[in-house]
Parts: C-alpha cells; structure tokens; sequence
C-alpha cells in the first residue's frame, strides 16, 4: 500500500483502512449555525445575483454610450437622422436611470434581508 492513495469516501461514511496504512487524524473545531427561512426569503436572497433591473441597466448604459459616441464622433448630416439618435440616446439614459435605481433598489433590499436572516430577526 506504499505509494499509494486510498480513496475518499462520500459524506457521512467512515472509510475502512488496512491496518498497514498510517493514519493520521486532525481535528478542526467548526461552528455551524442553522436558519429558518421561508421561501420568500429565498427568493430574495436568490435575486441578489440575478437582478434582471442590473442586466437592463447595463444594456442601456451601454446603449446611451454608443448612441452618444455616434452623435459626437459621426458627420451626420441629415437632421431627421441625427433627431433619432438624440431621441433613442436620451431613452438609453431614461432607461439606465430607471434599470439603475431598480437594480440597486434590490440589491438592497436582498442585503437587508440577508442581514435579518443572519441576526436571527426572521
């Protein structure tokens, strides 16, 4: 058995070892605590990560910028045409500003209840 590793067992089984291995056993002190939490709660805590209000919010900043860079750096010189980019670069800004206070309105609140969560107000 020199040489070689024995193999790790799933959780919660105890491994059997050939008595001519060595062992060697080290014990960690843990602490785990437990939450009751509801499914709401979850849900919550879940659209901590998957706000779809900060995926917009980056679709339209990004949006607002190439509208602009366009406006700035471009000779467009057809006045209807350079009314559509003002117009579709000021909605990109309409709606960052919408995606972005929505967006951080969530990750707030998901904080908040994480937070209760852990000091165990939930």
């Amino acid at each position: 058995m020199s040489g070689q590793s024995l193999p790790t067992p799933p959780n919660n089984q105890v491994a059997i070892v050939p008595a001519s291995a060595s062992v060697t056993v080290e014990i960690i002190p843990r602490r785990l605590t437990v939450h009751y939490v509801s499914g709401s709660d979850l849900d919550t805590i879940a659209s901590l990560g998957n706000s779809i209000h900060l995926t917009f919010f980056g679709l339209c900043s990004g949006a607002a910028i190439t509208f602009w860079v366009v406006l700035k750096t471009a000779n467009v010189t057809d006045p209807r045409t350079h009314a559509d980019f003002i117009m579709l670069c000021a909605g990109a800004v309409v709606g960052a500003v919408y995606f972005g206070i929505r967006g951080i309105a969530d990750y707030r609140r998901a904080k908040r209840t994480l937070k209760e969560i852990k000091s165990g107000k939930i």
